[in-house]
């Protein structure tokens, strides 16, 4: 773990998190791809800093050990929970920071509960970097716009 924190997933989290997403205490962040090298430390970082974290990981091992080993508030398993029941659940309040590693039909779910003058930081999108055409639906641009007309709520880590 040291090393994946002083080598590139820590500079990538660090940067992202802090320098794009400008969290505040008493915030809601989700994090995608929780369990992953970035994620799990965007995720630990955010925690230090006061806010509630939520991950979106792909299965409960992975949803126990960023619970009960990396503090995370909450955890959303895109193979096997119902999304948006499980994100009213646990973002009642909405969401300030999403923190975007993977792509994929969460991203959807995520944007329509994010807070006015909430960030997006888009570190990566694994699930489509294989597909052959793009996934239907508006891109993180295009949505962003339309919630943050002076396009200060999204940015590229």
């Amino acid at each position: 773990m040291a090393l994946a924190v002083c080598a590139l997933p820590g500079l990538t989290a660090t940067q992202g998190l802090f320098g794009c997403g400008h969290p505040k205490s008493g915030e809601t962040l989700v994090v995608s791809g929780a369990a992953g090298s970035v994620g799990s430390i965007v995720g630990q970082l955010a925690k230090a800093e006061g806010l509630r974290v939520i991950g979106v990981v792909g299965s409960q091992e992975k949803a126990d050990w960023i619970i009960n080993e990396l503090g995370f508030d909450g955890a959303v398993n895109y193979k096997t929970d119902d999304l948006s029941a499980k994100l009213d659940e646990l973002v009642p309040n909405g969401i300030d920071v999403y923190f975007e590693n993977t792509g994929g039909p969460i991203q959807h779910y995520v944007f329509d509960r994010m807070n006015a003058h909430g960030r997006i930081v888009v570190c990566g999108m694994i699930a489509d970097y294989t597909a052959e055409t793009p996934r239907p639906g508006p891109s993180w641009g295009d949505a962003c716009y339309q919630k943050a007309p002076d396009h200060s709520g999204l940015h590229y880590a």
